[in-house]
């Protein structure tokens, strides 16, 4: 059970960002180009595993995974091999893990803002465009500039993304109380 606990709180930070590049990937119109995970056994977007590979290695340089093993042998402190029953408020607090959850579309969304952000102002602009000049067809221009907006806004914010998720880390890096 405490296993469990600790693997549904990493998990849930992994998640975040992997939200994000969910959210990304639907605004950019890359809906279409899923992939077979065989890990999870699940259809899961090219930006969103991108994220959650980004998101690994950011959890790696910061030493997150220092804090799993503390958090996994803060298990045994608590909660003996011999025991007979759980303590869970020991383990962590209800509070902290409706946070963590509650978090997980809250940050993808902060993560994803600027795609979403610029999207936006871009599908303003071809709507403009397509009441003033009907014969132009918007529609078809959507499909072009989506992805290649959306990447370029991309490259410009990965390095101040890095600075994000670690802050992300450092915050909800307390896994066990």
């Amino acid at each position: 059970m405490a296993g469990a606990l600790v693997g549904f709180i990493a998990n849930a930070i992994f998640l975040m960002v992997a939200a994000g590049g969910d959210i990304i990937n639907m605004q950019m119109g890359l809906t279409s180009s899923t992939m077979f995970d065989q890990n999870t056994r699940n259809q899961s977007s090219v930006l969103g595993t991108f994220f959650n590979l980004f998101a690994v290695v950011i959890y790696c340089n910061i030493g997150g995974l220092y804090w799993l093993f503390n958090a996994f042998l803060k298990t045994f402190e608590l909660y003996n091999i011999w025991g007979t029953s759980i303590p869970l408020e020991k383990f962590a607090s209800l509070d902290y893990l409706i946070t963590i959850t509650a978090s997980v579309l809250f940050v993808g969304l902060q993560i994803a803002a600027p795609v979403l952000l610029a999207t936006l102002g871009q599908d303003i602009i071809l709507g403009i465009i397509s009441k003033t000049a009907p014969q132009v067809n918007v529609f078809q221009l959507s499909f072009l500039f989506k992805p290649v907006l959306g990447a370029a806004i991309l490259i410009f914010i990965l390095p101040i993304l890095l600075n994000v998720i670690q802050d992300y880390y450092t915050y909800y890096s307390n896994i066990l109380n």
